[in-house]
């Protein structure tokens, strides 16, 4: 039964299939190199890449239970994410110095997961006084460097959010003494340096930077807190050649909770397209708090719906989604294009996708009329051109879209 319902504005039904010939973000990639303030891959071409960073890995304080390497490979397989972040509790309660064997292994095990689903790891120190724990840092980065240093897919950031101390006479020398460390075993893959003030002040490292090749500086935003006078900074220590990579932002406040800024979000999302900077979401965790992906109780190994996400982590998911393209106006509803040869159409309890030779198809969601997300699919093992509709859900019409490789279709169907 074909039906198009006119008047209606129309949207997504996306669809992940598998390239025939697959390859993974690190094949693709390679190397992560610093090049002026650009961070470069194997080819020379400006990476910008979107992630999630777990949260602390502290024993008893919940993000642990999402250490695991089902986890990762969802993420890599299902939500095509390029790049993680582990945040390995250093100092605080249940962190490395009580518990060095365990945070070792849990952080190795991370690792060896995006080295098999062949996605970027970052391993951040995960502390607001790593200077005092420099020797601990060195031996832990250095054994890093010893076991997977030849892997293309490991990123070290050696320090999360110094406080408010100098930069010259303590962070940077700091950073130095670790980067030695590992450059005795892994003389090329990225390092990524905190900056003073909670990873704010990248300017004031941009004036005195570290003489490694391969460096860059860490600088961190939540969008109700942050606004054009941190971008502006970041301008600055850009203009001084310096490489920025966010490694941690959230939509909220700086404290993890209070209210969502859409509008500061867009402006940071806006500012890392611009300057092709790479960013990583805070923080793949169901903590009840407003920057958690997850809400409270979801699986802790993956296969989530939209319904696990919180309102954070539906915002965060679509940039994702899209990355570096910037989402359709709300939730893409007005981003019709021309559909041209290529209309869906309803066949009893399917959607038909025409069969065009070469033709992509990159993702599967489902809206109702009001543009409430009621299923979303990822997945790169999709294939043919028949996909079964749910029967659970409401309404007679269904608003689809599907973005494929010769553009996005998008219109109003009925069930």
């Amino acid at each position: 039964m074909k039906a198009l319902a006119s008047g209606l504005i129309a949207i997504l039904f996306f669809f992940v299939q598998p390239l025939l010939q697959s390859q993974s973000i690190v094949e693709k990639h390679g190397l992560l190199q610093v090049i002026g303030n650009r961070i470069v891959d194997k080819n020379k071409d400006t990476v910008c890449l979107a992630g999630h960073s777990f949260f602390w890995s502290n024993i008893g304080w919940g993000g642990i239970r999402f250490y695991n390497s089902d986890v990762v490979h969802y993420l890599a397989d299902e939500w095509n994410v390029p790049v993680i972040r582990v945040s390995m509790g250093v100092d605080a309660s249940g962190g490395y110095i009580e518990n060095p064997e365990s945070q070792q292994a849990l952080i190795t095990g991370m690792i060896d997961a995006a080295i098999a689903e062949g996605i970027y790891i970052i391993v951040d120190w995960h502390s607001h006084h790593a200077e005092d724990y420099q020797l601990e840092a060195q031996m832990f980065f250095g054994k890093l460097a010893r076991l997977y240093g030849g892997y293309d897919n490991l990123i070290y950031e050696i320090y999360n959010e110094p406080l408010q101390v100098s930069w010259t006479v303590v962070i940077k020398p700091y950073c130095e003494a670790v980067i030695d460390s590992i450059r005795a075993y892994d003389a090329d893959n990225l390092i990524i340096a905190g900056t003073p003030n909670w990873s704010q002040n990248v300017d004031e490292a941009a004036n005195n930077q570290i003489t490694d090749t391969n460096i860059a500086y860490a600088l961190h935003f939540y969008a109700s807190t942050h606004k054009q006078w941190l971008r502006d900074r970041a301008s600055n220590a850009l203009k001084k050649n310096a490489a920025v990579v966010i490694t941690e932002w959230g939509t909220c406040e700086s404290s993890g909770s209070g209210i969502i800024d859409k509008v500061s979000v867009k402006e940071w999302m806006d500012f890392c397209r611009m300057n092709r900077i790479s960013h990583l979401n805070w923080a793949l965790n169901d903590k009840d708090e407003t920057a958690s992906l997850l809400k409270s109780g979801v699986s802790v190994t993956g296969d989530w719906v939209p319904d696990d996400l919180t309102a954070s982590g539906q915002i965060v998911r679509e940039i994702m989604d899209y990355w570096p393209e910037e989402p359709p106006a709300n939730t893409g509803l007005s981003a019709e294009h021309d559909q041209g040869d290529l209309a869906l159409y309803m066949n009893k309890d399917e959607l038909i996708v025409p069969n065009k030779p070469d033709l992509i198809l990159f993702r599967i969601s489902i809206y109702d009329i009001a543009g409430r997300l009621l299923f979303d699919l990822h997945s790169n093992r999709l294939q043919g051109n028949s996909f079964a509709v749910p029967t659970f859900l409401p309404g007679r019409f269904l608003i689809v879209r599907a973005v494929t490789s010769d553009g996005v279709i998008s219109q109003v169907l009925t069930k």
